[in-house]
């Protein structure tokens, strides 16, 4: 199921698209002063790769269709590699616990 929500918990906008809480895009605003945003889409995927997009939008509305546009498009794609990893991250386990005496 894909639904938006925030990057932050405290965050009161969503900007981040996910599909079984996995983020598959994200929009984030321009640090230029402009109010223009970016979508970013295939954020599930290594940083490096070279499906992971950036596209300028119109605005946020149009940002947030677009992302859905593209997830329509793009679904059982994106079903697959999440459910990949999620068997990957199943596979790993849980993270290991500090040793004894280990302190942050």
């Amino acid at each position: 199921m894909f639904e938006w929500g925030p990057l932050f918990s405290w965050s009161a906008e969503g900007t981040v698209y996910r599909l079984r809480g996995t983020e598959i895009a994200r929009l984030t605003q321009k640090g230029d002063g402009s109010g223009g945003w970016t979508a970013i889409v295939n954020q599930h995927l290594p940083g490096g790769d070279p499906r992971r997009k950036q596209r300028p939008c119109r605005s946020f509305e149009t940002g947030k269709a677009g992302v859905e546009e593209w997830a329509r498009r793009h679904a059982e794609r994106l079903e697959r590699e999440v459910d990949e990893i999620a068997r990957n991250q199943h596979r790993l386990g849980p993270l290991p616990e500090d040793p004894p005496g280990l302190s942050a």
